[in-house]
């Protein structure tokens, strides 16, 4: 799950992707039909709440018997990686 700026970054990938704006939308994800494979994009921030929420939703699609990875950005934000 992304904020708005990254998800342009990786649909211009050719990913599908949702943008969940905040930690606390991420959590609120729902186990889709369909789809069965996520990659959570986490930003690392300080406080940790992008990291608690990535690792909450792929807990979650992971008891569906969906396959979710999370993908933690090294440098803060993703935004600011690829910039």
């Amino acid at each position: 799950m992304l904020a708005i700026q990254t998800s342009y970054a990786r649909a211009s990938c050719s990913e599908i992707v949702w943008a969940a704006v905040n930690a606390g939308n991420m959590t609120e994800l729902p186990v889709m039909p369909g789809i069965e494979s996520l990659v959570v994009y986490a930003d690392k921030d300080a406080g940790g709440a992008g990291q608690r929420a990535a690792q909450a939703l792929a807990n979650r699609w992971a008891r569906a018997g969906r396959e979710a990875y999370i993908a933690l950005s090294d440098s803060g934000d993703w935004n600011e990686r690829d910039a």
